[in-house]
């Protein structure tokens, strides 16, 4: 495959035919949802990272969001557990070796903290009618029969909608002159 070709086009792979591109969505798709990284992927198919991730928007749109999601719920899954362990390692923590242990088991706490607030904030963005912040919806209503009836009351009376039908009327009649076809 010719790299310069695939990166070259508004739409990666664009030189391919559409079965082909579908098909290396969905196969790039079923690894990404195994575990592998999109960067390792790329490679195997001449494609960089970016135009891959740019591919699998414009095939697979809904399964590459789906398959974001569900990665993003098994990192905070993942981080969970860790955070479980690392507080059963705390309480644990006996004897001569305690207060290193103790020491260990924080800084891992840290850690676990912040995977968990990653991942919370990833099912934010990407899972938003679950994990997202309820947005107040407002909702405006207008009656605008009453402002519609006094307008065409006002243009009545400065002649303003006349006005605007005879300039019309002028200037298809002046356009039909000059083209011969009012006749």
């Amino acid at each position: 495959m010719n790299r310069r070709v695939l990166r070259r086009s508004n739409c990666p792979g664009s030189s391919l035919p559409a079965e082909r591109r579908a098909q290396i969505a969905d196969e790039v798709l079923a690894r990404y949802i195994g575990g592998e990284q999109i960067a390792q992927i790329a490679g195997e198919y001449g494609y960089g990272h970016v135009s891959l991730y740019a591919l699998l928007w414009k095939e697979r749109e809904s399964d590459w969001c789906d398959a974001q999601a569900s990665r993003a719920l098994a990192r905070h899954a993942d981080a969970l557990s860790d955070l479980d362990a690392v507080k059963q390692a705390l309480q644990e923590a006996k004897g001569d070796d305690a207060l290193v242990e103790i020491s260990r088991q924080r800084e891992l706490l840290k850690v676990a903290e912040a995977r968990i607030k990653s991942a919370q904030w990833e099912l934010e963005k990407l899972m938003r009618r679950i994990y997202g912040q309820e947005i107040p919806q407002l909702h405006l209503s207008f009656n605008v029969g009453e402002v519609s009836t006094r307008i065409e009351a006002l243009e009545r009376e400065l002649g303003v909608a006349a006005t605007r039908l005879i300039e019309t009327t002028s200037t298809v009649e002046e356009a039909e002159e000059a083209t011969g076809s009012g006749d």
